[in-house]
């Protein structure tokens, strides 16, 4: 975190309790800082914490949000005209699509006030907050948490994570957004490494539960026309793609990492990066080694996402193993779908993990300085927290878009003891006016994601996968690091130097180019050189910071 320990507390136990006292925190207009001994005045236009609708008088916010290409028309949606009608509000919407929101964010930024909306929705990064944050474009909420929060409260409340605020505390002590957070199974198993239980059935062989077992079951796979097409070169035994998720997979089995936390790992509270270390090395012995018997493809270092959901495709299928989220990037119609079943590989040392990463906030709702009413604003985003809204934002209008299944229905969690609370109508992913996508704030809690029905094959394979998974969380989990200013930036810079390099020398390595054992000593000297050293100092004091 980024302010001491008895910050965080009284952070925390000012949002559970309504009596929220925070340090350098800038009230907006109406609302003034009670740090600094005076008294907060509620905008004059709502009305009472609780009470429908949220504002006296019709007030229009105007929003730039993602462009969801899956939303027909933002302003007919349901859940628009839902929050409309309870906030007594008109929404105005700027649609900007995702690979151009950051562009756009940084020219308001140095455009003047005029160029803002009222509020920003938008999945930004801890810098991003932090700059936009210190330059004014957007505003602290820190005095709203305190007295306009009322969903938000009732969201902490039933979150597991009862800290997530010091998640997305800024540097200076503020917090300008108000976040997602959807405690989600699913999720939190991120990647999952596949393999065709037809081909391992036709073999006569279990699922690979070593190393040494994977390897021989794609050797097989190659050695074999598993598809029967008369052709035995066509087979691809194990593939990945430039995201490297199947490479991931595997060196989770010879070192326990956070994949997406520049490959950080934990061992007692102290924090290392695992490509420096022996069993790194070690995993890339075992790659390169596949590679060498023609049993990973080497196009798996160039091909773009689109590229491998081509090759999975292909009703002839070619592939024995992949990793991704789950299965769902095979065709909708393809029953391959329940046709692969994940591995969890147990390492040298005897010990299993998986790719498991904790829920975390996302910062999603800034209110600008532009925001005339920017209290209305908070409570609009307060109201998207409800438990209402937060499920109807991702499912729908209950009884229309979903239902509550019917008594006795088992959920596909139910092995981890979540009933079954959501059977949904509305096709995930398809054109539809109903709902946002999640795009909005939200809070929503593992009884609702976990409860969620499906008849999607893919679903239901990701499931049965976590009934394996689940046992293999590791005990340590870093999740989300919160850096000051200074310590951001600087080590930002060290890691995108480093990361670069890293994946170069995996590719260099697992393609033969070159020796990993020859190669070690001056490898582990040019990351040190990239002052690697410091980058784990500075991330060290960060988290020792958050857990005061």
């Amino acid at each position: 975190m980024i302010r001491k320990s008895k910050y965080v507390l009284r952070l925390v136990a000012a949002v559970l309790t309504v009596a929220l006292v925070l340090s350098g925190c800038n009230g907006a207009k109406k609302s003034e800082n009670t740090s600094s001994n005076k008294t907060y005045v509620m905008d004059p236009v709502l009305n009472e914490l609780g009470t429908f609708p949220i504002c006296k008088e019709t007030i229009p916010l105007k929003i730039m949000m993602t462009q969801n290409a899956n939303i027909a028309d933002i302003y007919t949606n349901k859940y628009t005209k839902k929050i409309e009608k309870d906030g007594n509000v008109r929404l105005e919407f700027e649609l900007v699509p995702g690979v151009d929101m950051t562009t756009k964010l940084n020219l308001m930024m140095n455009s003047g006030v005029d160029t803002l909306p009222d509020v920003i929705i938008a999945d930004l990064t801890q810098s991003q907050v932090a700059s936009y944050g210190a330059s004014g474009m957007i505003i602290p909420l820190n005095d709203y948490y305190e007295h306009s929060s009322y969903y938000l409260k009732q969201g902490l409340e039933k979150v597991k994570e009862k800290d997530i605020l010091k998640y997305i505390t800024s540097a200076d002590g503020n917090i300008y957004t108000v976040p997602s957070y959807n405690e989600s199974i699913q999720n939190e198993f991120v990647n999952v490494l596949w393999i065709y239980k037809p081909w391992l059935d036709k073999l006569g062989l279990k699922v690979p539960e070593t190393l040494e077992e994977y390897a021989t079951a794609l050797q097989m796979f190659k050695d074999n026309d598993m598809n029967g097409n008369g052709d035995k070169t066509d087979e691809i035994p194990l593939i990945d793609y430039t995201n490297k998720f199947a490479i991931s997979n595997i060196m989770n089995a010879f070192i326990r990492h956070e994949v997406n936390n520049n490959r950080l790992s934990i061992s007692n509270g102290k924090l290392f990066f695992a490509f420096l270390t022996d069993q790194w090395r070690e995993g890339l012995r075992y790659l390169s080694q596949l590679c060498k018997n023609e049993l990973f493809s080497p196009v798996s270092f160039t091909m773009d996402t689109n590229q491998l959901k081509a090759i999975l495709a292909n009703e002839e299928n070619k592939v024995g193993s992949f990793s991704w989220t789950s299965t769902s990037i095979l065709p909708a119609t393809s029953k391959r779908r329940s046709e692969f079943v994940p591995i969890v590989l147990k390492g040298k040392d005897g010990n299993t993990t998986t790719w498991y990463e904790r829920t975390m906030p996302i910062p999603r709702y800034f209110i600008t300085k532009k925001c005339e009413h920017p209290e209305v604003a908070f409570r609009i985003a307060d109201y998207m927290c409800s438990e209402e809204m937060t499920i109807w934002s991702r499912w729908g209008e209950k009884g229309v878009d979903w239902v509550v299944p019917q008594e006795g229905t088992k959920s596909m969690y139910e092995f981890l003891g979540y009933k079954a609370t959501i059977e949904p109508i509305l096709q995930w992913g398809t054109v539809q006016n109903a709902h946002w996508y999640n795009m909005a704030p939200s809070f929503r809690t593992y009884e609702v994601a976990a409860g969620m029905m499906s008849t999607d094959a893919s679903q239901q394979a990701k499931a049965d996968a976590i009934k394996i998974l689940h046992q293999y969380i590791p005990e340590e989990i870093i999740g989300q690091i919160v850096f000051t200013k200074d310590e951001l930036e600087e080590f930002t810079e060290i890691m995108f130097t480093v990361n670069n390099f890293v994946d170069e020398k995996i590719a260099q390595v697992v393609t033969g180019r070159e020796n990993v054992d020859e190669g070690w000593n001056a490898y582990i000297a040019e990351l040190k050189n990239m002052n690697v050293d410091r980058a784990l100092e500075i991330a060290q004091q960060a988290f020792d910071r958050m857990k005061q």
